[in-house]
C-alpha cells in the first residue's frame, strides 16, 4: 500500500490579500454563468428543437454522457501536464487562456448546427477546451494559499458560484422567459456568447492577479517530456485512501446534483403544470441559490477551525431533507422552499469539500490531484443525467406524464445519501487545519 504523500502546504504561511484570494476563485464567477445558461436551457432549448419529444431525456442523457467523458479525459491529461511545465509565468496561465480563447469556436458552433451528431461533437470540443482551462485554474487555491486559509478561499469559490448561477438564471428569466418560440434560439446565442466573453476576459484578469510562489519557478527544464509521461502515473493519486474515499464521496454526492439539474426545466413543466417554465424553473434555482448564499460563508469559516467531515455529513443531511420534500412536492411553493432547503445544504457541502481536497493533496502535484477530484464534477454529470434521462423516459411512458421526473429526483436524494455515509472514512490531516 503506497503511503498517502505529504501535504505540501506546510511553511506556507504568508496570509492572502483581497487580490490573491480574488486571483485564485473569480474565474469561477463567469464560470458558472457560462454552465448555469448551457445546462438548465441552453441544452435543452437545443434538444427540442432537434430530436422528437418522447426521447429528449435519453438525448440529454447521451449529450452529457459524451461531453462529461471528454472533460475527465482532459482534465487528467491537462493536469499533470501543467504541474509539469516548469516555466511559472504560463504553467498555470497558458492553459487558462488559450483553453478559454479557444472554447469560442466550439460555442459558435454548437449554437447554429441543425443536427444532433454535429451538436455532440460541437459539445465535446466545447468541454475539452474549458477544461483546460479549468485544469490548471483550479490547482492555484492549493499552489498558492496555506492550508490554514483554504476554508475562506474555497468560500470565496463558491460565493462566485453561487452567484454566478444566479445571474445566470437572472439572465434566462429576462432573455429567454418573455420571447416568442421563434426567437428563443437567437436569444440563447447571444447570451451564451456573452457569458463567454466574459469567462475569457476574466480569464486574463486572472493572469494579472496571480503571483506564483517563488518554489513554482524552480522546476528544471530539462527531460520535459520524461517528467510528463512520469507525471501520468496515478498510483500516487489511487494510493492516497483518505483522498480517494473523499472523491467517492463527492462522485456521489454531484451525482445527486447533477442528477437534478439538467431535468429541473422538464420537471417544472410536466410535473408541477408550470405555464411559465422559464420563470418558474429560475425562480426555484434561486431559491436554491439564496439557501446556499446563507451557508457558503459560515461553513467556510467553520471549515478553518473544525472538522471538515463533520461539515460535510451535516449538510448532506439538510440536503437530503430538502431533496426528500422536493421530491413529494405538488405545488411551486412548496418546491420553492424545498429548493431553498436543499440550497443551503449544497451551499455548505461545496463550501468545505474543496477546502478538504486541498488540504489532502501535495502541492508539489495540485493540479494532477484536483484534475482526478476534477473528474467527481464531470463523470456525475455524464452517469446520473444518462441514467436519469432513461429513468425520465420510461416513468413518463408507464406511469403518466411527469412521474419521470419525481423518479429522477428519488435517485438523487438516494445518491446524497450514499455519498455522505462515504465521508466517514476520510481522515483530516490536523496540521493543515491548524494552519500547518
Amino acid at each position: 500500500m503506497l503511503r498517502e504523500p505529504k501535504s505540501g502546504n506546510m511553511g506556507h504561511k504568508a496570509e492572502p490579500t483581497l487580490r490573491t484570494l480574488l486571483g485564485v476563485t473569480l474565474w469561477w464567477l463567469p464560470f458558472n454563468i457560462f454552465w448555469s445558461i448551457l445546462l438548465v436551457h441552453g441544452l435543452q432549448i437545443r434538444i427540442e428543437g432537434l430530436v422528437e419529444e418522447w426521447v429528449v431525456g435519453r438525448a440529454l442523457g447521451w449529450l452529457n454522457f459524451i461531453g462529461a467523458l471528454v472533460s475527465t479525459l482532459t482534465q487528467l491529461v491537462v493536469g499533470p501536464i501543467s504541474d509539469t511545465l516548469p516555466w511559472s509565468a504560463i504553467r498555470r496561465r497558458l492553459p487558462l487562456i488559450m483553453g478559454t480563447l479557444f472554447a469560442f469556436f466550439p460555442v459558435y458552433l454548437f449554437l447554429h448546427t441543425g443536427r444532433f451528431d454535429v451538436l455532440v461533437l460541437n459539445f465535446a470540443l466545447l468541454q475539452f477546451a474549458i477544461n483546460c482551462a479549468a485544469a490548471s485554474f483550479q490547482a492555484l487555491i492549493p499552489d498558492i494559499l496555506p492550508g490554514s486559509k483554504h476554508g475562506i478561499a474555497s468560500a470565496y469559490m463558491a460565493m462566485w458560484a453561487l452567484i454566478g448561477n444566479l445571474a445566470g438564471m437572472a439572465i434566462c428569466i429576462v432573455f429567454l422567459g418573455r420571447i416568442s418560440v421563434h426567437a428563443t434560439e437567437l436569444a440563447l446565442s447571444a447570451i451564451i456568447f456573452c457569458s463567454w466573453l466574459l469567462l475569457f476576459i476574466v480569464a486574463i484578469l486572472t493572469a494579472v492577479l496571480i503571483k506564483e510562489s517563488a518554489r513554482e519557478a524552480e522546476r528544471k527544464t530539462t527531460r520535459f517530456i520524461g517528467q510528463i509521461l512520469s507525471a501520468m502515473n496515478f498510483k500516487d493519486v489511487i494510493g492516497h485512501r483518505s483522498f480517494m474515499w473523499l472523491f467517492a464521496s463527492r462522485f456521489l454526492i454531484q451525482m445527486g446534483v447533477y442528477g437534478s439539474i439538467p431535468f429541473l426545466r422538464w420537471y417544472v413543466r410536466d410535473t408541477l403544470f408550470s405555464e411559465k417554465v422559464v420563470f418558474d424553473t429560475a425562480i426555484i434555482g434561486i431559491c436554491a441559490i439564496c439557501g446556499s448564499a446563507i451557508s457558503i460563508f459560515p461553513a467556510g469559516k467553520l471549515a478553518d477551525k473544525y472538522s471538515k467531515r463533520m461539515i460535510i455529513f451535516f449538510s448532506c443531511s439538510i440536503a437530503i431533507f430538502g431533496g426528500i420534500i422536493f421530491v413529494c412536492a405538488n405545488s411551486k411553493v412548496l418546491a420553492m422552499i424545498a429548493a431553498a432547503i436543499l440550497g443551503a445544504g449544497f451551499g455548505a457541502f461545496s463550501a468545505v469539500d474543496w477546502a478538504l481536497a486541498c488540504n489532502l493533496v501535495p502541492r508539489e502535484w495540485a493540479a494532477k490531484f484536483m484534475a482526478v477530484f476534477h473528474i467527481a464534477f464531470t463523470l456525475p454529470q455524464a452517469t446520473s443525467s444518462f441514467i436519469g434521462g432513461f429513468v425520465g423516459d420510461f416513468g413518463n411512458q408507464v406511469l403518466g406524464k411527469g412521474v419521470g421526473w419525481r423518479l429522477v429526483f428519488v435517485m438523487c436524494v438516494i445518491y446524497f445519501a450514499i455519498g455522505s455515509w462515504m465521508i466517514r472514512n476520510v481522515r483530516e490531516r490536523q496540521e493543515n487545519q491548524n494552519g500547518g
